[in-house]
């Protein structure tokens, strides 16, 4: 019997989680339509920024003109 109360517990926390990562999922990508290119090329700028500030001999990260992120004239591959 405790086991079957056990698991009814779980099941429940595990369903409450699901529900919670859904809606988050669901935040995120309502937010994520807002952003502009120009937005998310300045995400992938700092990101770049950051992960070489902690890697020390790393390359530098390129720059983007902002006219052509502006434009979506960039690959995102040429970042890296």
């Amino acid at each position: 019997m405790v086991k079957s109360q056990d698991l009814a517990v779980v099941k429940k926390k595990i369903t409450n989680d699901l529900k919670n990562a859904r809606k988050r999922q669901s935040r995120l990508k309502s937010k994520a339509r807002e952003l502009s290119v120009a937005d998310l090329m300045d995400v992938l700028v700092l990101r770049a920024r950051k992960k070489s500030e902690h890697a020390p001999g790393a390359a530098i990260p390129a720059v983007v003109p902002v006219d052509a992120a502006a434009n979506g004239d960039v690959d995102a591959g040429a970042l890296y």
